[in-house]
């Protein structure tokens, strides 16, 4: 009786230890975190784990006295790198430092905790580093735009407005940079040299829809010129064919490149109808008195057929700048159907789950060549799309 009055007792002590545990884990953990933070020098990391702690457990005085010990740490590390970036004329570097500070003074004057902190001079020394990184990036970009980098140079009295709204005329300068900046491209008509015409016009279908997805892909400074436009533009100024003379038809159409293709392979490949035949046994169970196991089986034969549509197609593109192809390419897109269906005699409890599977299909006709083919078509465009916008982002840049 003693004994067991006695383990009760420890049973109790040992549930109450833990309880205890479970109620300072939380503050714990976040003070030991703290703790961590500031003996690895990330003052930062000690202060907002200290408050957390103290969050949880107010007069948790250790932490109390490390979170005092970590703001002036923190703040003198933000505030020597801040001067430091200023030196250097990195203001943008700069913001971030005071911005680190100003984080800090507002989970602290959040928390309750009473610390002075200036923030008044923090937030004067963030202002008027904001006035000189407006500043640094609108000279920059007055710099880029005067030896015609427009597109670097947008992106400078972009970076200025970001800091100071309006500030000076770099919105109107951003506009002009940018409009000098746009890049036109145009994909002329591929042309259809695969010797099959019999699948309709996809050449104007691989064109097309290569030219819609990359106006629709809305590429930074990149303009796509429609059929329709550059048909209009041959017409009034009266060329004949762009691919006889694309440097002089590039400066007289204002056009920077030119993406020049064809079709040179359509091949279509049937798998004819086969068959493979092959036998399945299973051993049923039964009990003793019911006559013991015995063997089923039966006769499975898989049927299958298979179309296959490989299109091929060949482009480079025509800088009209330099005057030289900067880029070909080879494109190739397969497109198939394939239907397989099984025919079973004999007993069924000798299929298997593939073989029910395919007993359970039915034959039916392959998809028709015309079909396949607008389909290859239409990866084969993707695929262009996706190559050129690639390639004429980082050209241009």
């Amino acid at each position: 009786m003693i004994k067991s009055k006695f383990c009760l007792l420890a049973v109790m002590i040992f549930l109450a230890l833990i309880c205890g545990c479970a109620a300072f884990t939380q503050h714990g953990q976040a003070y030991k975190r703290a703790e961590s933070c500031y003996n690895a020098g990330d003052f930062d990391g000690a202060v907002m784990n200290s408050i957390d702690t103290l969050s949880l457990k107010p007069d948790y005085r250790e932490a109390l006295l490390l979170m005092k010990k970590a703001i002036p740490q923190a703040y003198e590390r933000h505030n020597n790198r801040a001067r430091e970036l200023e030196d250097k004329a990195e203001w943008d570097e700069a913001i971030m430092e005071y911005d680190a500070l100003l984080e800090i003074s507002r989970r602290v004057v959040e928390s309750g905790i009473a610390y002075p902190i200036d923030t008044q001079i923090i937030i004067q020394k963030k202002e008027n580093a904001i006035q000189k990184a407006a500043e640094a990036h609108y000279r920059k970009g007055i710099q880029l735009m005067n030896s015609k980098s427009y597109n670097e140079s947008a992106k400078e009295f972009k970076r200025a407005q970001d800091f100071i709204p309006d500030y000076k005329d770099s919105e109107l300068l951003y506009t002009s940079c940018k409009e000098a900046a746009v890049r036109k491209v145009a994909i002329v008509m591929f042309e259809n040299a695969s010797g099959k015409f019999q699948f309709g016009d996809i050449e104007v279908k691989l064109t097309d829809q290569a030219i819609d997805a990359s106006i629709n892909s809305n590429p930074e400074l990149l303009v796509f010129i429609t059929r329709d436009q550059i048909g209009q533009l041959i017409k009034e100024k009266g060329l004949d064919d762009i691919r006889n003379d694309p440097l002089h038809a590039g400066k007289l159409l204002d056009i920077h490149a030119f993406v020049f293709g064809k079709i040179d392979s359509v091949s279509v490949s049937h798998i004819p109808e086969i068959s493979n035949t092959y036998n399945r046994e299973v051993i049923v169970q039964r009990a003793e008195n019911e006559g013991g196991s015995y063997k089923v089986s039966g006769k499975c034969t898989v049927y299958s057929k298979k179309c296959d549509v490989i299109v091929s197609a060949k482009y480079e593109i025509f800088s009209a700048s330099s005057g030289a192809v900067v880029k070909t390419g080879t494109l190739k897109i397969s497109s198939s159907d394939e239907v397989s269906w099984a025919e079973f005699r004999g007993d069924e409890r000798a299929l298997n789950e593939e073989d029910r599977e395919l007993c359970s299909q039915k034959e039916r006709e392959l998809e028709p060549e015309e079909t396949l083919a607008w389909r290859a078509i239409d990866e084969l465009s993707a695929d262009l799309t996706e190559e050129l916008i690639t390639f004429f982002e980082d050209f241009f840049k």
